[in-house]
């Protein structure tokens, strides 16, 4: 399903900021758009959603981007922040979904220790549960040359999810904050790691 387009959005060259003309309804995003905060109460509210300003740039392991957790929300939660990405770009949408899932396509790992494929459009269990992530964790999505998409936390691959992402075309950076993820930081310039071999 495709939002209707935006033609005023002007996109990066490549990814240097979370956008700010397309952002979640519950969001409040740093004039700079690299610091993100859910201003929603209860942290189920959804509307969470963060969209890459430009493209991932490629680096020798792949297409990858890194944030930095700064709060977290205290209570039993079951889901946290998702992260992934998605070839649609900020000017390709009129408004932001509830949830970035609805993005076509889209592929993402974490809220309730799930993922989501956006060529199959299936939901399928993932082993990383964002819910126990802690202020300070540096949380990055990796896209390998094969096309696999991959959790890194703390430098550490985690969590390995869809192989179905393509490579022959721009990818944008997204992250839905919901649940026990509160605020977080776009690190620009990270590099992705070299060994990102499964922890087992």
């Amino acid at each position: 399903r495709r939002l209707p387009k935006a033609p005023d959005i002007q996109l990066e060259t490549v990814m240097s900021s979370f956008s700010r003309q397309r952002v979640g309804d519950f969001v409040k995003l740093s004039a700079d758009g690299l610091k993100a905060t859910y201003i929603g109460n209860a942290g189920t509210e959804l509307h969470g959603g963060l969209l890459g300003g430009g493209p991932l740039a490629r680096q020798a392991p792949g297409w990858y981007f890194e944030i930095r957790v700064d709060s977290v929300r205290s209570g039993v939660f079951h889901d946290g922040m998702s992260i992934g990405v998605t070839t649609i770009s900020a000017a390709d949408l009129s408004s932001m979904p509830q949830t970035l899932d609805e993005l076509d396509p889209c592929w993402l790992l974490g809220f309730d220790g799930s993922q989501w494929d956006g060529a199959t459009l299936e939901w399928s269990p993932c082993p990383w549960k964002p819910a126990h992530l802690n202020a300070g964790d540096r949380v990055g999505a990796l896209v390998t040359n094969d096309g696999e998409l991959r959790v890194i936390v703390n430098g550490k691959a985690i969590a390995a999810g869809p192989s179905t992402v393509p490579g022959d075309r721009p990818l944008f950076a997204i992250v839905d904050l919901i649940g026990a993820t509160v605020a977080i930081t776009l690190l620009p310039g990270a590099v992705a790691p070299t060994d990102v071999e499964l922890v087992q």
